[in-house]
């Protein structure tokens, strides 16, 4: 059996496709954990879940399910919701030199 040049274009973009797919995964595995979240869907993330009024409303809602820091990703972006005072100070202050890395001035 012999593969012609018709099959040619279709193999190509099935093996990038499962190639990007497992050059994906393997970023996503060494990475720390994130804060739990909702699930989103594939490529878009969770953009659906992002709402256009009444924004606290929702994120209430998010917070009452998943706790005071949620996780959303829209695109590919990762946001960090932080729905209380007490995780907000613990944070963005407490562990404020932990996250507050500045770049390398060379």
């Amino acid at each position: 059996m012999e593969l012609s040049m018709a099959h040619s274009p279709t193999l190509l973009f099935s093996f990038v496709v499962i190639l990007l797919y497992l050059l994906s995964w393997a970023r996503r595995s060494r990475r720390l954990p994130l804060p739990p979240g909702p699930k989103g869907l594939p490529l878009i993330g969770n953009i659906l879940d992002i709402p256009r009024t009444y924004i606290w409303l929702k994120y209430a809602q998010l917070a009452k399910i998943y706790g005071d820091i949620i996780k959303i990703d829209a695109f590919g972006k990762t946001t960090i919701i932080l729905h209380s005072w007490e995780a907000a100070v613990e944070l963005l202050e407490k562990r404020a030199s932990n996250y507050s890395d500045r770049p390398r001035m060379v």
